[in-house]
């Protein structure tokens, strides 16, 4: 599969635990072009204070709002599955933004395979 922005739509979604982080995973699949069909995971960090969502600077509040197409109210059912699925979206397929051996973020180039480690991964676009 090529680097590139790819049109999907979203057939399951879940929340799970994943590297020790609450996630949202996104099963796509790719709509249109040379990969119809091809499926894709996207991991969707969850920050939370104690058991609630955090609204402020999270990357799933974020993705929530463009899904639903307005700012997350207090009674909206956030579950990954109830936002998600049966939506269409544009995401970049890219290599890691970041290098895992920092503690904090350092940034790299997203376009570039730095490693044998460094996988393809789905991104919002």
């Amino acid at each position: 599969m090529q680097l590139g922005v790819y049109k999907t739509t979203v057939q399951a979604a879940e929340r799970a635990t994943a590297w020790n982080k609450s996630v949202a995973i996104l099963y796509h699949r790719i709509l249109d072009g040379d990969h119809a069909g091809v499926a894709l995971r996207q991991y969707i960090t969850i920050k939370k204070v104690g058991n609630a969502v955090d609204v402020e600077n999270n990357p799933y509040i974020e993705q929530c709002e463009i899904a639903i197409g307005r700012q997350v109210e207090p009674t909206d059912n956030l579950d990954p599955a109830a936002v998600f699925v049966g939506k269409v979206f544009n995401v970049t397929v890219r290599y890691r933004k970041t290098d895992p051996r920092h503690k904090k973020a350092v940034r790299q180039e997203e376009t570039k395979k730095k490693d044998p480690n460094d996988k393809l991964r789905v991104g919002a676009t």
